[in-house]
């Protein structure tokens, strides 16, 4: 008798936004007073000057070196503004924040006003450097219109920081180019254009971000990167080239990063590292190397830390074009959304590498070889993931659905279409997936095939009627393989079994609930059709914490609850009542 293992999974509706409280409101709301800028400061091409407000010329001007006039202005100010008008500033050492805050630092425009790195600049060190400290944020910051200009070309091995941004809150960049990023040697930390760290409340917003090709001696590591930092907004800017990661999250959550373009990365453009959790990542376009030598486009991971996983992020409305792997899932990440995203001429559209409990859900991958990838190893396996009416397609398609390992996953509702190199969904590893409610057409090898390293795993419902190939059955152990539109398969031998011969299956789900809250569906018994997705919704009254537990066994208590109804399930909400409002 084939064993079928109750399958649950944490529902997307409402929850992966609704834990999405960013508090970003009164970011690049920085108001500064009218009137002329409280220094001016401009070049003849060899000297530097500065006046201020009242014209009167300070003592620090007219110096060879424009880092002092510039440094001289901002201590010299408190909440002030600063213009820097049209030309060339060459610096050989950082802008320093000095301790100031509400600050207003802008040019001309972005390829007018253009602060340039002198030549020969040893590393470590910065261009621009806004730097508080641990319980002494500095706040306020405005820079914009200005191009910050790293002359990578003649540092040699040196590497630098365009911003360095350390303990800075409330903070805005906007339409600052940041060009020619000095070098960082390999495994150092350097070669970043915007380098947060331990931030809150910036925005980076309508930047230019251009690095240097990879193919040098020495590589630009990354175009954004926010390590401990959080509520940022990183959006409308276009970061071009690097040989690492163009936007990077380390311990970073509630951020936001949205409507970015991300051109010719060459490794991991987008990344979650180590515990970033509670980003959101939507509407950006990525497009690799035009040789598709391009490693990853989106990468959520936790880099061998096992506990320090990287999770509940959500990426959707992404374009991703001409990487090896579109999105990973990778090495014990887990609760993260991969939404409406679309993916195209990618090795592999979606790699569920070791990930766990997240959602694939509504994504178009067109033309890759794999569209969507389990596996994983005996460390992290692909386990417990909801794959849901996502659609393959494409002549480049080998492998509509590649499960090579992982367990107890949800594959329901899918579309795989027109892959005229392969196989529609490819089984030859795994334990307790269930995969219903399936289409595949046009596939020239084979609709479906399952292998003997399969187990505990049921295959029903699915359309395979209008394919090409012919069915590969291997036996399996343990799997269940019933009223699938084409033919149903028994040991190694096919049957065909036409839709009409399906069963009609409805299975029970008991509800009970203690007082101190509301539940829905209500307590009782409902019953529902094979495969049907209830999401289980309840609230607490005040003063009451609920805990959930389905068929037995404590889950998350994050409402909704989703349930995929393979078979009967209970679910019982205690309410316990924790204080006195």
């Amino acid at each position: 008798m084939i064993a079928i293992i109750p399958l649950t999974y944490l529902c997307f509706f409402a929850y992966g936004f609704a834990n999405m409280e960013l508090n970003i409101s009164s970011v690049g709301k920085i108001v500064y007073g009218e009137g002329p800028p409280d220094y001016t400061i401009w070049t003849d091409g060899t000297y530097t000057y500065a006046i201020d407000a009242m014209g009167n010329e300070p003592a620090w001007s007219a110096n060879v070196d424009a880092i002092t006039v510039i440094n001289h202005a901002i201590s010299s100010t408190n909440g002030g503004r600063i213009f820097v008008t049209p030309g060339t500033y060459v610096i050989r050492s950082a802008i320093f924040s000095n301790g100031k805050s509400n600050i207003e630092l802008y040019g001309a425009g972005e390829g007018q006003t253009i602060i340039q790195l002198a030549a020969n600049q040893q590393y470590p060190g910065e261009m621009l450097n806004l730097l508080g400290s641990v319980g002494s944020y500095i706040t306020g910051w405005y820079v914009h219109d200005l191009t910050l200009d790293g002359n990578s070309q003649n540092q040699g091995s040196a590497g630098h920081l365009q911003l360095y941004l350390q303990y800075l809150s409330n903070s805005t960049f906007e339409r600052v180019e940041a060009k020619n990023v000095a070098l960082g040697g390999a495994g150092t930390s350097y070669g970043k254009a915007f380098n947060l760290y331990y931030d809150n409340t910036i925005v980076i917003r309508n930047c230019t971000i251009t690095l240097p090709p990879d193919t040098m001696q020495y590589y630009a590591k990354n175009s954004i990167a926010l390590t401990q930092s959080d509520h940022c907004l990183i959006t409308n800017n276009t970061m071009v080239g690097g040989s690492n990661y163009v936007l990077f999250f380390d311990g970073a959550h509630d951020n936001i990063a949205t409507h970015n373009v991300g051109i010719n990365g060459s490794l991991d453009t987008f990344d979650c590292y180590v515990n970033a959790y509670n980003n959101f990542v939507s509407d950006n376009l990525l497009i690799g190397l035009p040789d598709g030598s391009s490693t990853q486009a989106m990468y959520i991971q936790n880099n061998g830390y096992p506990t320090q996983p990287c999770y509940n992020n959500t990426y959707m409305n992404n374009t991703i074009i001409n990487y090896v792997e579109g999105i990973i899932l990778g090495r014990g990440g887990y609760n993260n959304y991969l939404i409406n995203n679309t993916i195209i001429n990618c090795a592999v559209g979606i790699n569920v590498m070791g990930g766990r409990n997240s959602l694939i859900y509504a994504n178009n991958i067109t033309n890759c070889s794999r569209g969507i990838a389990l596996s994983g190893d005996s460390t992290y396996n692909a386990t417990g993931n909801t794959i849901i009416k996502n659609t393959v397609s494409g002549d480049g398609t080998y492998v509509g659905i590649d499960l090579t390992a992982g367990s107890r996953n949800i594959i329901v509702g899918n579309n795989i279409t027109n892959n005229v190199y392969g196989f529609g969904y490819y089984a030859n590893g795994g334990n307790g997936n269930y995969a219903a409610n399936n289409t595949v057409t046009q596939s020239i090898v084979s609709d479906v095939t399952i292998q003997s390293d399969v187990s505990n795993c049921v295959f029903e419902y699915n359309d395979f009627a209008s394919g090409l190939g012919s069915p590969i059955h291997d036996g399996g152990t343990n799997t269940l393989f019933r009223f699938n539109a084409g033919y149903s398969l028994n040991g190694t031998y096919s049957t065909w079994q036409s839709q009409s011969d399906w069963q009609i299956i409805y299975y029970n789900l008991t509800v009970s609930s203690s007082s101190g809250g509301t539940i829905d569906p209500p307590t009782g018994v409902t019953q529902y059709l094979n495969t049907t997705i209830v999401p289980i919704t309840f609230t607490a009254n005040t003063g009451h914490t609920p805990t959930l537990n389905v068929d037995g066994a404590n889950v998350p208590s994050t409402s909704p609850y989703c349930l995929v109804m393979n078979g009967d399930h209970t679910a019982n909400v205690i309410f316990t009542f924790a204080s006195s409002p």
